[in-house]
């Protein structure tokens, strides 16, 4: 197994033993595009939710998919992944709509692969950086509807922007509840 395998087997790991310890946890997926690889692709994600459910933290992992691309007789792949572990703290501006900052690890691997008639070419990068930006959502139930809008600091630096879903397991305030 690849070392990003075994991490990413260990966050799912350990996203199924420590709900207990949490107030409620979260697993969710997302549409993503990423502005430098001019891609868009999948996330998903997977948060514990604290305090009355204003700090939540935990992984995320994004695939962009493939792009390709020629030129003078060249043929070239790129491919993008991405895990992040980020943290929020939820601002609630209304009893439907909350805002909150985005911060966060992440580790990047891109592929890319050049093909000529005569030879192929393999580079994979791995980088590591920071990820800040900001995010909006609306609760339904125990559904919640989210968009995010982050900059990767990083050799492999870019905007992304994610408009997607996620379900809350668990125990939900009461005042949370009263409010929907």
């Amino acid at each position: 197994m690849t070392k990003r395998r075994i991490l990413l087997f260990a966050f799912m790991a350990l996203m199924t033993q420590i709900p207990v310890f949490a107030q409620s946890w979260s697993v969710g997926s997302a549409l993503i595009y990423g502005d430098d690889i001019g891609q868009a692709g999948v996330h998903f994600r997977g948060y514990y939710n604290l305090e009355r459910e204003i700090i939540c933290f935990g992984p995320e992992f994004s695939h962009f998919f493939r792009s390709t691309s020629s030129h003078n007789g060249e043929h070239g792949t790129l491919q993008l992944d991405e895990v992040n572990f980020n943290i929020h703290y939820i601002f609630e501006i209304t009893h439907k709509w909350a805002i909150y900052p985005v911060t966060g690890l992440n580790v990047s691997r891109e592929k890319e692969e050049i093909r000529t008639s005569i030879e192929k070419e393999e580079v994979t990068v791995t980088e590591y950086g920071i990820v800040l930006g900001f995010g909006i959502h609306r609760p339904v139930n125990n559904w919640v509807i989210f968009g995010e809008f982050d900059h990767l600091f990083s050799d492999l630096g870019q905007n992304s922007l994610v408009i997607g879903t996620f379900y809350t397991f668990g125990k939900k305030s009461e005042e949370h509840h009263k409010r929907q």
